[in-house]
């Protein structure tokens, strides 16, 4: 029977977030039952995530992998490993490897415990499938379902080795010797020792079934297939698409819709599990939905850990109530009431922020007294859509009336209280449009981080100016001063008529924006504001006392931006302190090395600690 993603219908799922694990090492999770508990079967599932950059693109593909086996009657629990994602923890902490094992085995646990079900097999991703199969050499599974999974840690250390090498500057050695970085993940020698011990030929899992998904981006291999049907274990290889286009980052992602009804089905059809006679309903409990938790006035490796406590809830808000975020304060009130931050999504990355940045810049502040809340815009994360066309767009419409949303959802009396609006790239551009028109709210400041555009033409899906001019602009800007860069120019290596292109496209975008200010001039201080006018917008937020902090990668096309479109305006408020200016040395545009992520957030800590908190409020 051929495939229909209309038969599905995913508005028939309840999806309940909670934390679950010991106190000192909470852990969150997503329990996805079907709405019609009669179907509910005696099985469940864990699904066990990547980490990295993976974990970040497959975010939604996994979410809908728990909706299928949800609407199939079997139980599905995904959740975040210890020191990744929004369960507590930090990535520099050892053991990583034990404490990813751990948290599968708690998961399975959770699922149990919530449910009432008798048994549970393991889906796993990528490296989230080898961590699911050593786990299963000692806990008994109903089936083990293994997708692009590397056969050997030495394998996946070697694919992230030649990940961190292509991301290397060619004229700067950024390589930390300390570890090894690529995509946000952090791997110190001890898990990377961890990692490469791990060899499943030499595994035996304790699983009834096992089904084997090759990527299907490489030459399909059998040998895993035949090491373990030697040993005896029911093991089945299908070839199936879409990892690799799941694995795609940013929105680039595809969902593998068809290929994840398969796994279902296979593990309905091949055995299919029995009705489960009771369901134990999650109980909704203050202890299941906040998290307590101490968390360090640095996050800089080896300084000592604080023992500053602070909490975090889960927050359904919006229509519905599904819309999604994540709360943190402090337990002790400070001595002054602070503002509140409210941290909008980064592109498609869902609240965690590009390589976790804002969960640990969240519970920074709230370790010094804010209330930071994190949330996902409509379509992102776990803020559900019913129509997937509307999901995994980087900058939806009326984004402001989200933000309001998620302001008014968090508390009754919120126009009593100041907000702090931040984010990155198209966070920045959420938080700017939002200060602008949401007057009712008493929006304090603006904190922008690597902004790449100010106004985004809906209709066209594209900046009124090209976006990619500005990127494509900075990068040779940069080349022209490297050395290897002349020598691949004498050489022909440089492709001459697509500079002369962005150097026309560039010239364009000057002479527009040089006829719209005579205009303005010509014309005069217009009232009301025009239609894509940053002077306007930026004069408007001065005049409001809502300030703007810019935090700038260095090499980022940012503050060219900035710079090129309302140059004059921007020197003129810097002079008057309404606009302030951070350059981050050696980032990418999403920080995804550890010394300029740490930089980051100890600017904007820095920044916000120095406005709002007086040494005698401090906790």
């Amino acid at each position: 029977m051929s495939f229909d993603k209309s038969d599905y219908d995913f508005g028939q799922i309840k999806r309940t977030p909670f934390y679950f694990g010991p106190d000192n090492k909470r852990l969150i999770g997503w329990l996805h039952t079907p709405v019609d508990k009669s179907i509910i079967k005696n099985t469940g599932v864990v699904v066990c995530p990547p980490i990295g950059v993976e974990y970040m693109s497959t975010y939604r593909s996994l979410r809908y992998v728990a909706d299928y086996f949800a609407l199939s009657g079997i139980p599905a629990f995904r959740f975040d490993y210890h020191g990744t994602g929004d369960s507590s923890g930090l990535i520099e902490e050892p053991e990583r490897v034990n404490d990813w094992l751990w948290s599968i085995e708690e998961a399975g646990k959770q699922l149990l415990k919530a449910t009432g079900c008798n048994s549970f097999g393991l889906f796993g991703l990528r490296i989230g499938a080898t961590l699911a199969s050593v786990v299963a050499e000692h806990i008994s599974l109903s089936f083990l379902v293994l997708w692009a999974a590397p056969e050997s840690g030495r394998k996946y250390i070697r694919e992230v080795k030649m990940a961190q090498m292509a991301g290397v500057s060619e004229t700067e050695n950024l390589v930390d010797e300390r570890f090894i970085e690529v995509g946000g993940a952090i791997y110190y020698p001890e898990t990377v020792e961890a990692i490469s011990d791990i060899d499943l030929y030499k595994v035996k899992p304790n699983a009834e079934r096992i089904l084997i998904i090759p990527r299907d981006d490489l030459s399909v291999k059998h040998k895993l297939l035949n090491a373990w049907t030697d040993v005896g274990l029911n093991v089945e290889q299908r070839e199936l698409p879409g990892s690799a286009d799941m694995l795609l980052s940013g929105y680039f992602a595809v969902v593998p819709h068809e290929t994840i009804a398969s796994i279902v089905e296979w593990v309905n059809k091949t055995d299919p599990v029995q009705s489960l006679d009771q369901y134990n309903e999650v109980a909704s409990q203050t202890s299941l939905t906040s998290m307590f938790l101490e968390y360090s006035a640095s996050c800089r490796e080896g300084a000592e850990k604080g023992k500053t406590p602070i909490k975090e809830t889960l927050v359904r808000y919006g229509e519905a109530e599904a819309s999604f975020g994540i709360l943190s304060e402090p337990v002790n009130k400070p001595a002054v009431e602070l503002p509140i931050v409210i941290i909008s999504n980064s592109g498609i990355t869902h609240r965690v922020g590009p390589n976790r940045l804002y969960v640990l810049l969240a519970r920074q502040l709230s370790s010094l007294g804010f209330r930071c809340f994190r949330i996902d815009m409509a379509g992102i994360g776990d803020s559900i859509v019913t129509d997937e066309s509307k999901e995994n767009i980087e900058y939806i419409k009326n984004s402001s009336e989200y933000i309001y949303a998620a302001i008014s959802g968090l508390n009754s009396n919120y126009k009593d209280y100041k907000y702090i609006l931040m984010g990155i790239c198209s966070g920045a551009y959420f938080s700017f449009h939002a200060a602008i028109e949401l007057e009712e709210i008493n929006v304090v400041e603006c904190v922008l981080i690597n902004p790449l555009t100010f106004y985004w033409d809906h209709e066209n899906n594209q900046v009124p100016f090209s976006g990619n001019n500005f990127t494509l602009w900075s990068w040779y800007c940069k080349a022209i001063t490297r050395p290897i860069s002349w020598i691949r120019l004498v050489k022909g290596r440089i492709d001459v008529l697509a500079f002369f292109l962005a150097l026309f496209a560039r010239l364009k975008i000057l002479l527009k924006l040089k006829a719209k200010h005579m205009y303005q001039r010509a014309m005069g201080l217009k009232k009301d504001r025009p239609a894509k006018d940053l002077d306007w917008d930026l004069v408007h937020l001065a005049h409001n006392n809502t300030p703007i902090l810019f935090v700038l990668a260095r090499s980022d096309p940012g503050y060219d931006i900035l710079m090129t479109t309302a140059g004059k305006t921007v020197k003129k408020l810097m002079k008057e302190k309404s606009i302030q200016v951070e350059f981050i040395e050696n980032a990418d545009h999403t920080f995804s090395r550890y010394q300029p992520r740490s930089d980051v957030i100890e600017t904007v800590v820095e920044d916000l600690s120095s406005r709002y908190i007086k040494s005698s409020d401090v906790l």
